[in-house]
């Protein structure tokens, strides 16, 4: 890079700059308010993405997988039960009742084999959607400091409210279910009530490992890595971010979980958007369901009223949660990467790098920073203490 390049991107001489990232264009920031840095043309040719046809397409496909998935391991599982008892039912009342016993007894395994088998579809075809160079199209690198201290301060919080928001979302879809009994027929799919029956029958490895590690790993390279990145490539930032997570959240089908989870996806997307690594929603979304999974089953230890009230968020913290999530946001997107073009790269050159971005209110970047992982580090620690004494209690 130039020394005229250099001083443009750093303008106040300072020598720190997150990791370089050799993707050519990955994150377009073609919003208003976002200036947007130009990129060289790349003789190689480049991964746009899918459009939203194609997009819904994914959506559907994911559905689909999950349903394989699902039904593959309750056979599988039908199968070795029958092998284990050495009982074969002979009619279908005796089929329905070891049904019913098998799901019961290895709710668990079979999740895991369902996650198996999307986790393995999932990545393969995302692979395979981003060829001819799918690790560079994704970008795989580390994630830059400022944006991973943001991530980590930022996740407790995130989780907080979006967990705070599903209560209240499902206290109030009951309440129309009640008066419109209609509503009653889409009242199912809600994955937090079958993360509850699983966390009593596994361990919490088990748990993280199939609850957390596999849908962070499999959903945002689906919804982040192929649908997002198509989509904020073709239309902008704006509605890249907001259909997407909008597809993300009704992948949840429960209707007050997916509207819960829209504002996480989001954010999820925002720092991937920001950070320039594929690792960054990763992180994001293991740190959420890793911490729903620690919460059940730390909770399982309580009893009665106890365990309900260890489930509940108030709403205090609730909207304290917001506040810092939307500064966690901005303070991310301040401080974010984009792709830069050397000024001395010709025309036809992939010599592409991703610079913090020299804002106009840059003089609020290290501020926004500051109080955004300042006040999240302070929040995540008073809120662990609570925990901690509530549980001991």
């Amino acid at each position: 890079m130039s020394d005229e390049a250099f001083a443009q991107v750093n303008p106040g001489g300072q020598d720190a700059l997150p990791p370089t990232v050799t993707d050519a264009a990955v994150f377009p920031l073609a919003s208003a308010g976002s200036p947007q840095v130009p990129a060289a043309t790349s003789a190689e040719p480049s991964v746009v993405g899918p459009g939203v046809i194609e997009s819904l397409f994914w959506f559907l496909g994911v559905l689909v997988v999950h349903g394989i998935g699902a039904i593959t391991g309750v056979f599988a599982l039908i199968a070795w039960n029958i092998i284990q008892t050495g009982q074969k039912p002979v009619n279908r009342v005796q089929w329905d009742l070891f049904f019913q016993s098998t799901v019961e007894k290895y709710g668990f395994e079979i999740v895991a084999v369902e996650m198996a088998i999307f986790v393995t579809i999932a990545v393969g075809a995302a692979l395979l959607r981003l060829c001819p160079r799918p690790l560079k199209a994704l970008s795989i690198a580390p994630i830059p400091g400022r944006q991973l201290l943001l991530i980590v301060t930022g996740a407790l919080p995130l989780a907080i409210f979006c967990g705070g928001l599903h209560e209240w979302l499902t206290e109030l879809w009951r309440a129309l279910a009640t008066d419109y009994p209609l509503l009653q027929r889409f009242s199912f799919g809600d994955t937090n009530d079958l993360v509850k029956q699983l966390s009593d029958s596994t361990t919490l490895f088990g748990m993280v490992l199939v609850i957390a590690l596999a849908p962070a790993l499999s959903e945002e390279i689906i919804f982040r890595g192929v649908i997002g990145r198509g989509l904020t490539k073709r239309y902008g930032v704006v509605f890249g971010v907001i259909v997407t997570s909008i597809l993300f959240g009704l992948i949840h089908v429960h209707p007050a979980h997916a509207l819960a989870v829209i504002p996480m996806g989001i954010y999820i997307h925002i720092a991937y958007l920001s950070s320039g690594s594929f690792l960054a929603p990763v992180l994001v979304h293991l740190i959420n369901n890793s911490f729903a999974a620690v919460m059940l089953a730390f909770s399982r230890n309580l009893e009665g009223p106890a365990a309900e009230e260890a489930m509940k968020t108030s709403p205090w913290v609730t909207f304290v949660s917001l506040g810092l999530t939307l500064l966690t946001v901005t303070a991310m997107w301040k401080n974010r990467v984009q792709v830069e073009t050397p000024a001395s790269a010709s025309t036809t050159s992939s010599d592409q790098e991703f610079v913090l971005e020299p804002a106009e209110d840059a003089g609020l970047t290290n501020q926004s920073y500051i109080a955004a992982a300042g006040l999240g580090f302070l929040f995540s620690g008073l809120l662990v203490v609570e925990i901690v004494q509530m549980l001991n209690r």
